[in-house]
């Protein structure tokens, strides 16, 4: 089994973390903040994650969150949380529930930039052979 770790920073205006594999930097996060795990408002709440990789018509080439006993599912009526991925995404306004990676966090504002690379990154040290978890840690 495989992993991914996220080691996070609640503010005020989002969610932001660090995502580690294996020890070593991967690349940063945006997400939006803590809102009491609402649905589509909240950042993923934290705990140990399966993660499987997913296309969706909005999201091509991601990654899915799946835990039902922290209550994320991957359809609607599976869980109160669904559909959290790690997809391409720069600022908290970008992600509804979800987790958008980047290599830098920006300079000018709350999010992250190179938010493709970071993607392609994270597909690259993918290996569909495997297992794979996210650990999200406060």
């Amino acid at each position: 089994m495989e992993a991914f770790t996220m080691k996070r920073r609640y503010l005020p205006n989002c969610t932001i973390s660090e995502l580690f594999f294996n020890d070593s930097f991967v690349c940063h996060t945006i997400e939006q903040p803590w809102r009491s795990n609402e649905p589509f408002q909240s950042c993923v709440p934290p705990g140990i994650y399966k993660l499987l990789p997913i296309s969706t018509p909005n999201h091509k080439d991601s990654f899915i969150l799946l835990n039902h006993n922290l209550g994320v599912g991957l359809n609607e009526g599976d869980a109160p949380r669904y559909a959290c991925l790690i997809h391409v995404a720069n600022f908290p306004h970008e992600v509804q529930g979800c987790i958008g990676p980047g290599i830098e966090l920006h300079p000018n504002t709350w999010g992250v930039s190179r938010s493709k690379d970071a993607m392609l990154k994270l597909r690259q040290l993918y290996d569909n052979t495997t297992d794979w978890i996210l650990d999200i840690k406060l």
